[in-house]
């Protein structure tokens, strides 16, 4: 969909009079489009340009410790958003920068959908992981998605646990060996 000053110049430039009138029925709509945006975006305090906005980066997921144990939920229900899979995953990434996170427990209690995008940020993870020397284990994985990691067989890749509680149990149990 293109944005009110675009349809603008696109009538002020049209010389075809019938584009130009197809245009011109558009115009109250547009207005009404614009002015709701305006006052969204005043009413929020941000641009209705991203890249201009730095209030559109979100904290991706909810951090907790358990004794040692570090555990990040997933906010999202559907992890398919590049931008937010970009920060989801820089998020996870900096919590291993932190010398105190050697394990850590990814939960996905919330999740209902997770794109191959989301995956490969997940074997980014498992990488940093492994240099970092920390342990690493997912929680909460729904059926549909762990068939996913099935198929691609991240299943063998990855501990995964059932919930977070078997997680963190988990980890007591790798902790004593």
């Amino acid at each position: 969909m293109r944005n009110v000053p675009a349809l603008r110049e696109e009538m002020a430039r049209s010389s075809d009079q019938t584009q130009c009138k197809e245009v011109k029925k558009l115009r109250p709509a547009m207005e009404v489009l614009h002015a709701f945006s305006s006052v969204f975006y005043a009413e929020r305090n941000i641009s209705n340009d991203p890249e201009k906005d730095e209030n559109m980066s979100q904290e991706r997921i909810d951090v907790k410790k358990v004794a040692d144990i570090t555990i990040a939920t997933c906010k999202e229900m559907k992890l398919n958003d590049d931008l937010v899979i970009q920060e989801w995953g820089d998020q996870l990434l900096q919590l291993l920068d932190d010398i105190s996170c050697r394990k850590l427990l990814v939960s996905f209690e919330r999740v209902l959908f997770m794109s191959s995008s989301a995956l490969r940020a997940l074997i980014t993870l498992n990488k940093k992981a492994k240099e970092t020397k920390a342990m690493l284990f997912l929680c909460g994985i729904d059926d549909n998605i762990m068939e996913a990691f099935r198929i691609t067989r991240l299943n063998d890749v990855f501990q995964i646990k059932k919930n977070e509680d078997e997680g963190i149990r988990a980890f007591t149990v790798v902790s004593d060996k």
